[in-house]
């Protein structure tokens, strides 16, 4: 696998140290991955979890609260989604979540089904993208639409930029988000945006098509002409990032497998920082076989409710090896966290 790393490296951020060993969530009755959280106005931290092997039911998708801090943390959940099901690439999966007021959206890709990647590559899945939403925590939900709302793979997995404890610190009134175009080991990353107040208006969204001649992005309407803010070749995972006030940067997290679509050589970290969410972002650190190769994590996220007080550290959330270790006493398939803090320049 090639590992182009385009940009210079971050003038902010040195390098980020891991602080501690890892945690795995230690339920013996809970399997899954993917992760995406969002911490809510009532200091809710919601996340789901792709086909969830617990509770009601064990494909899909689900909509869980993570209660307390690693090492101590727990899952809770609220609503199985038992009409959202399907395993791997077969069904809905969670990309992306946000709290937004009073106000839950869950980003689901694979609402078409499995669909093969468009250029033959040996990924999993991650195309036909649509928003569903939730006004009472998560309980009850909206319909799928009939289509996409985001047809194909080029917006086909997306994540919501997160800013903080109901979006607090969302800069200019609008929503974010990035989407890479596979699950794992994808090559592009895209960016929309939406009015917050609309963003369940599909006709609302933009997307990130250049600069102006005054250097500012271009927004057009249409998916379509949407343009890469980062290419890393078979190197770009579902996406996360998240807005850093403490250092006024964004965050970017993604992932690879350098065997495609296998866990055997571990999971890839890679990390980029920028000033604003479409770019230019600089370089910050590759972690190859990150944390330990048995452990394969993949889909890192950062929930902002756990950050440190001082906003430099905190804990980063991964899925584990979905494949069963050599030592069948070892967990696999799990939550697992990591302890983290950036060291500066």
């Amino acid at each position: 696998m090639a590992l182009p790393f385009p940009g210079k490296p971050s003038p902010i951020i040195h390098s980020i140290e891991w602080t501690s060993d890892l945690w795995t969530l230690d339920d013996p009755g809970i399997m899954g991955d993917t992760y995406p959280t969002s911490w809510a106005p009532d200091d809710t931290l919601f996340t789901s979890a792709g086909d969830p092997n617990y509770g009601p039911s064990y494909d899909g998708l689900d909509v869980s609260i993570l209660h307390g801090l690693p090492p101590n943390a727990t899952i809770e959940q609220i609503n199985p989604m038992p009409h959202l099901i399907g395993s791997g690439g077969q069904g809905a999966k969670p990309s992306g979540i946000l709290a937004l007021g009073g106000q839950l959206i869950l980003a689901v890709q694979n609402t078409l089904g499995y669909q093969p990647p468009a250029w033959g590559r040996d990924c999993q899945h991650g195309s036909d993208a649509s928003l569903i939403s939730s006004k009472d925590g998560g309980i009850t939900w909206s319909d799928l639409p009939a289509k996409p709302h985001f047809p194909g793979s080029r917006f086909g997995g997306p994540s919501f930029i997160q800013y903080g404890k109901g979006d607090e610190n969302i800069k200019d009134g609008f929503v974010y988000a990035i989407s890479g175009d596979q699950w794992d080991n994808g090559c592009h990353l895209r960016l929309g945006r939406a009015p917050a107040e609309s963003i369940l208006d599909i006709k609302s969204w933009s997307f990130f098509t250049g600069y102006q001649p005054n250097g500012q992005p271009l927004w057009e309407p249409w998916l379509h002409a949407a343009v890469p803010i980062l290419s890393l070749p078979n190197c770009l995972g579902l996406p996360e990032m998240v807005y850093l006030p403490a250092i006024q940067r964004y965050l970017l997290l993604t992932w690879a497998f350098p065997v495609e679509f296998d866990t055997v050589w571990g999971g890839d970290l890679i990390v980029y920082e920028s000033e604003f969410p479409w770019g230019p972002f600089n370089f910050v650190q590759y972690d190859r076989e990150w944390l330990a190769r048995e452990v394969a994590p993949y889909c890192p996220r950062l929930p902002l409710k756990w950050m440190d007080s001082d906003g430099l550290g905190g804990w980063i959330l991964t899925s584990g090896n979905y494949n069963p270790p050599a030592d069948p006493t070892r967990p696999f398939y799990k939550p697992n966290a990591v302890a983290f803090r950036l060291k500066l320049r």
